[in-house]
């Protein structure tokens, strides 16, 4: 990529920030600086997550985007998330001690579910698609009102673990790449897909196979990780020789991008607010430090872990 560089007034320091010329995915804004750039080659997989090697992150000047400067493709992408197991992932073996502890994002789902209720109620035998299952956990909420389940997760063997979970078919939850014939046109009333489209390189995509599977009446949530969170904990971090950011995230989100987001693929946002909190001492102080840049900056600072927005279809 060809770049420039522009500087910035930091606390009384010069710094020096790259700019690419790729544009923003949302937006389309341009000349967008960098604002991290790291190696991000996997000891697990034995392999870099980006096919550069390097893991550089712009951030919209526009919208507060932020993602990756590389030409990475779903193809390269999925044979990380197909080979993830329980075994292998940190991140569940995490949520797991957190399960002996009482500490789960069960509540946030709950919590979540709860907001998507109040927008559209649940008769019986609605159907429900979650994009990114992984192990259930969200479905298992919304069995509780007896919403029959589907799920996709590029895993076998979280696909395998979910349809233990909700007691269902191989039918129910598939785990080959998301295709317009996967599903009947306006088959769910309800689609979710929590922190699995900022690991996709094109989400727009499949927005629109969401907007084709939805009944005219359904509600979508989705839940992605939030930029002014990776950015800040990176800056802080990186302080001590340590890293706060994610190389499988293609991008992060602010409430304003993911509006836009949503607005380009045919939905109407009717809800956007702050999510994924852990329920421990980390996430309150998480939670009063987002409250308190919330209101220094007047909202333009939105320090919460993901944001969490439901839509529902334009025309209806």
């Amino acid at each position: 990529m060809c770049e420039r560089y522009r500087f910035k007034v930091l606390k009384g320091f010069m710094m020096v920030l790259k700019q690419s010329d790729r544009s923003c995915y949302v937006c389309g804004a341009v000349q967008n600086p960098i604002v991290a750039s790291e190696t991000c080659y996997s000891e697990e997989f034995k392999k870099n997550k980006l096919p550069e090697g390097q893991y550089s992150l712009i951030k919209c000047r526009s919208c507060g985007l932020t993602y990756v400067d590389s030409d990475v493709t779903d193809q390269y992408l999925s044979q990380f998330y197909q080979l993830h197991s329980p075994e292998s992932d940190d991140e569940y073996n995490s949520m797991i001690k957190e399960l002996t502890e009482g500490e789960t994002r069960c509540g946030d789902f709950s919590r979540q579910w709860q907001i998507i209720k109040t927008l559209r109620r649940p008769i019986n035998d609605d159907r429900l698609l979650d994009i990114g299952c992984a192990t259930g956990e969200a479905g298992m909420i919304a069995k509780e009102d007896n919403v029959s389940l589907y799920g996709h997760d590029l895993s076998k063997a979280y696909a395998y673990i979910c349809r233990r979970r909700w007691d269902v078919g191989a039918d129910h939850v598939i785990s080959t790449m998301l295709e317009d014939e996967s599903f009947p046109r306006g088959f769910f009333s309800y689609i979710t897909s929590y922190e699995t489209l900022e690991h996709m390189t094109n989400p727009s995509r499949v927005l629109d196979l969401m907007k084709n599977w939805l009944k005219p009446d359904g509600i979508i949530a989705i839940s992605v990780p939030a930029s002014d969170y990776f950015v800040i904990k990176h800056n802080c971090l990186k302080k001590f020789n340590r890293s706060g950011l994610v190389h499988g995230h293609i991008f992060n989100f602010t409430p304003k991008s993911c509006k836009l987001l949503l607005e380009r693929s045919g939905f109407e946002p009717v809800y956007i607010g702050p999510a994924n909190w852990s329920v421990n001492a980390a996430g309150s102080i998480i939670r009063t430090a987002y409250y308190f840049l919330k209101a220094l900056s007047g909202s333009r600072i939105f320090f919460a872990p993901s944001v969490f927005a439901v839509a529902k279809h334009k025309a209806f």
